[in-house]
């Protein structure tokens, strides 16, 4: 009990440094101001988004703004790296959950421009005195920069339809999504386009024999584009690779807004650039070419790691407290049956050996480990097979994300699979060497079955009031990327919690490997405790390793580039795993259960691994 105690007030004190050296950051020490709102729009829906307001934004002293769309699988706090280092130069910054994502309105259709964006805009130029309406851009990220997309299609529609056509914005940003033609965009707006030069979109281009996938200087799709603003390159120069765009450089005329810039960050992946010091500087100075900054920063003062290393800790602080809050609540009367008996040692029971049967004691949870991230892809595509709503493959209006449902099936099928391999050498190897399932902790009654749920849920809870305190008071999340523990609308966290049973399942299976099977007489708890980290990861270190090496030495990796979210959902995979098997052990010693961890840990990890992925597919 003082273990649990010392260790829940050293998770409570890495939230709240986390708090406040991310709010630090966040609001430039206090110059910057973010403020949470909700904003209805004409549709009927409405549009959750926080504003970064510096100070200096007045209305005797109005600011440009900035508004700024996140992408798919995302919420406003995404990319709230990228506005913190616009709003501490000066500007504006707005942040929304498009339309069905985050806390803005769960919609069932695409009934609004950009999802929600237009609306977004129109409330930044008729509404706010404090800012410069001649000075507005915008900019998206992935799906966001669809959202851009189709927002000047619209304002190119109303230029060429409308006498009354009124331009708000001055220039838009486009970052890392499937290129598009522009022919419908409007006049007078300057237009930027930034790839990750190891982006899986840039192997969407056109292939230039010689040089990387993302290397945008050489493409002809991007020599078009600058040709919006002049002739810059012949139709012959536009295929010759000796020709190149000059990265950075503004093609064209600012003053008349008939520009055009490219960029391409370096060594910027697309699950990398919510965060890439080169992208967020690259949107900088775009914005300061083409609208000013008020407060001009060098862009190579970039903030973000620094904002990203405080938010992890945070997150880090979460995990912390799983098991002693479990630990703690045991104490309660109603929960004390799933404490071990006092005399129960939790000792194993079988012995390795040595030589090659040490070996063959080992080799389920080292041919498990492989078969985790080698499957992703393949048992991730299973669920068009099995789930359909309608002509849509892949979900149901249960399961309503693609994604999401990808993930589940992936680690239901693995668990499927090392329950297998667990079973066939429990009765070939561990029930000859003595191995009883029952006195290694391998049982569970419906009694305790019952109050294992429900002490997840309790520290599910306890959490969850933590993190809320202080997102409500300090505006501040816990994250690492798309790794958080956020505070949600009460539909979108049911949502969510639809997915925990198979998130629990993988982790039950994975704590009979780690806590039962691998656990043998003469090897020290520590020694044993490495030994099961490194069963568990080896796999997944390995395969990536592979697949990242190669995606730096030739800017695609392993398998087809679009692929890429499955080999980022391994890397994320990796700090969940090694949470899970240290909360999982600790827990096991405490009830002597291989069941009652993963049940506390698979509640919260649940929402580790889905509460940024609601953009509902149908949409599409």
């Amino acid at each position: 009990m003082k273990k649990a105690k010392r260790l829940l007030v050293i998770g409570l004190i890495l939230c709240l440094i986390s708090a406040f050296v991310s709010s630090f950051y966040l609001t430039s020490g206090g110059q910057v101001e973010i403020h949470d709102y909700n904003l209805a729009i004409p549709s009927g829906e409405t549009v959750h988004m926080y504003e970064y307001r510096p100070k200096t934004a007045t209305t005797a002293n109005p600011a440009p703004a900035i508004v700024f769309s996140h992408g798919n699988d995302s919420t406003l706090q995404t990319h709230q790296d990228y506005a913190m280092e616009l709003a501490r130069r000066g500007y504006v910054v707005f942040t929304p959950d498009i339309t069905a994502a985050g806390k803005s309105s769960a919609v069932m259709d695409m009934s609004t421009v950009g999802y929600g964006i237009y609306d977004v805009i129109d409330y930044v130029y008729y509404a706010l005195d404090y800012v410069d309406s001649s000075r507005i851009g915008i900019a998206g990220y992935s799906k966001g920069g669809t959202n851009i997309y189709e927002v000047m299609n619209e304002y190119g529609r109303q230029q060429r339809e409308e006498a009354d056509y009124v331009q708000k914005i001055v220039s838009a940003m486009i970052i890392d999504t499937m290129f598009m033609p522009f022919d419908g965009f409007p006049t007078g707006i300057t237009i930027a386009w930034d790839t990750g030069d190891r982006s899986p979109y840039a192997n969407n281009y056109t292939k230039v024999e010689g040089y990387l996938p993302g290397d945008l200087s050489v493409k002809p799709e991007f020599k078009e584009l600058v040709n919006r603003a002049g002739d810059f390159f012949s139709e012959e120069e536009l295929n010759d690779p000796n020709v190149k765009i000059e990265i950075g450089k503004v093609y064209g005329d600012l003053e008349t807004g008939n520009a055009v810039m490219i960029y391409n960050a370096h060594l910027v992946t697309h699950a990398t650039g919510v965060f890439a010091k080169a992208l967020i500087a690259d949107v900088v100075d775009f914005f300061e070419t083409t609208i000013g900054a008020p407060n001009p920063i060098p862009s190579t003062q970039i903030r973000s790691r620094e904002q990203v290393f405080a938010g992890g800790v945070g997150l880090v602080g979460i995990a912390l407290m799983i098991a002693p809050l479990a630990v703690i609540l045991m104490e309660a009367p109603f929960f004390r049956s799933l404490r071990k008996a006092e005399d129960d040692a939790v000792e194993p029971l079988a012995e390795a050996g040595s030589g090659a049967a040490r070996w063959l004691y080992f080799l389920p949870a080292v041919v498990v480990s492989f078969i985790l991230p080698m499957t992703n892809i393949r048992f991730g595509q299973s669920t068009y097979k099995f789930l359909h709503m309608g002509e849509k493959t892949g979900l149901t209006r249960w399961f309503l994300n693609t994604w999401q449902n990808s993930i589940m099936c992936w680690l239901t099928i693995n668990a499927l699979i090392a329950l297998a391999v667990l079973l066939l050498f429990y009765f070939l190897v561990h029930r000859r060497r003595g191995l009883s399932l029952r006195a290694v902790g391998v049982c569970a009654n419906l009694k305790d079955a019952l109050k294992a749920i429900l002490l997840g849920l309790s520290v599910f809870a306890i959490l969850y009031v933590v993190a809320a305190f202080f997102q409500y008071t300090m505006m501040v999340d816990f994250r690492l990327q798309d790794l958080t523990f956020p505070i949600m609308t009460w539909d979108h966290l049911l949502k969510c919690m639809r997915y925990a049973p198979f998130v629990i399942f993988f982790w039950c299976v994975n704590s009979v490997s780690m806590n039962a099977f691998n656990r043998v007489k003469g090897m020290s708890e520590r020694k044993n405790l490495w030994l099961c980290l490194c069963l568990n990861l080896i796999g997944l270190v390995v395969i990536l390793a592979i697949h990242y090496f190669k995606l730096n030495a030739t800017g695609a990796g392993l398998g087809f580039h679009m692929r890429w979210k499955y080999y980022t959902t391994c890397l994320l995979f990796i700090p969940i795993t090694i949470a899970g098997t240290l909360i999982n052990r600790a827990l096991y010693r405490h009830t002597h259960n291989a069941f009652v961890g993963p049940v506390v840990f698979g509640t919260v990890a649940t929402i580790f691994s889905t509460a940024v992925m609601m953009m509902p597919d149908y949409l599409y």
